[in-house]
C-alpha cells in the first residue's frame, strides 16, 4: 500500500487506485469544489489503518469503476493479529456513510451493522450539522452530489427502463426495473410507496427535469413513519 488518497480510495505501491465498496466518505475540496466536514478526519482514520501496511483484497462481481479504479473491500491485520475491514471502522467511526450499488452489495447487511453503530452512539456524519440530510424543499437547481434528501412519495411514473418516484415536482428518485425486480421484492408493488415519507441517500444529478437520484438497492431508503 502506497498512500490513502481520500476517505474511501487508496494508491497500492503498483500505482494502481482502489474504491472501497460499500462506503462513501465526505469529500475532500478538489476543482474547486470545498471541502466536505470530516473528510480530513475519515483520510486520517484510513491511513492509520493501513498506511505502510500489507492489505487484502475482496472483490465482489463488478472490479472496476467507470474511472477504472479497483473496486474492492479492503482488510488489513491489527496489532493483535485480527483481520478487520476499513470500511466497517470508517463507518463504526461515523467517517462514512454505507452505500448499496449493485452488482456489488455482498456485504451490505455487515456494512449496515457498523453503520448503526455510529449512528447509535452519535458520532461523526450522524451528529454533523452541515451534513444532514436535507428536506427535498431545500434541493437547489445546482445541488449536486452525494446527498440524504428527506421527502415524502408523491407520484410514481413509469418507463420501460425504470420506475420514477417523485419527491417534489423536480425532485425523481430513479429505480432500474432490473435492480427493483432483483432487489425490491419485499417492498411490494411500486405504487404501494406512494405517499410514504422517506429518507435517499444517492448521489443527486441534473437532469433536463429537473434533478434525479439513481437508486439500485432497498438499502439506500430509509421509510419513515
Amino acid at each position: 500500500m502506497r498512500r490513502v488518497v481520500d476517505g474511501d480510495s487508496l494508491m497500492l505501491a503498483d500505482g494502481r487506485e482502489v474504491r472501497l465498496i460499500g462506503v462513501n466518505a465526505p469529500e475532500m475540496g478538489r476543482d474547486g469544489a470545498p471541502e466536505q466536514p470530516l473528510a480530513r478526519a475519515a483520510r486520517t482514520l484510513l491511513a492509520s489503518l493501513v498506511e505502510g501496511r500489507k492489505v487484502e483484497l475482496v472483490y465482489e462481481t463488478e472490479r472496476h469503476d467507470r474511472y477504472r479504479r479497483i473496486l474492492a473491500h479492503v482488510l488489513f491485520t491489527d496489532a493483535d493479529g485480527t483481520e478487520r475491514s476499513a470500511e466497517e471502522a470508517l463507518l463504526a467511526s461515523g467517517l462514512a456513510w454505507m452505500v448499496a450499488i449493485p452488482p456489488n452489495v455482498g456485504w451490505v447487511s455487515r456494512l449496515q451493522v457498523a453503520e448503526s453503530e455510529a449512528r447509535s452512539a452519535g458520532r461523526g456524519v450522524w451528529v454533523e450539522p452541515r451534513l444532514a440530510a436535507l428536506p427535498v424543499e431545500r434541493l437547489g437547481p445546482t445541488t449536486t452530489g452525494f446527498q440524504l434528501v428527506t421527502g415524502t412519495v408523491e407520484h410514481l411514473g413509469q418507463s420501460r427502463y425504470a420506475y420514477y418516484f417523485e419527491l417534489a415536482p423536480r425532485v425523481t428518485v430513479v429505480v432500474p426495473r432490473e435492480d427493483w425486480a432483483r432487489y425490491f421484492a419485499n417492498l411490494g408493488n411500486p405504487d404501494q410507496l406512494v405517499g410514504k415519507a422517506v429518507q435517499v441517500r444517492g448521489w443527486v444529478t441534473p437532469h433536463e427535469r429537473g434533478l434525479r437520484l439513481r437508486v439500485g438497492h432497498p438499502a439506500m431508503l430509509t421509510f419513515r413513519d
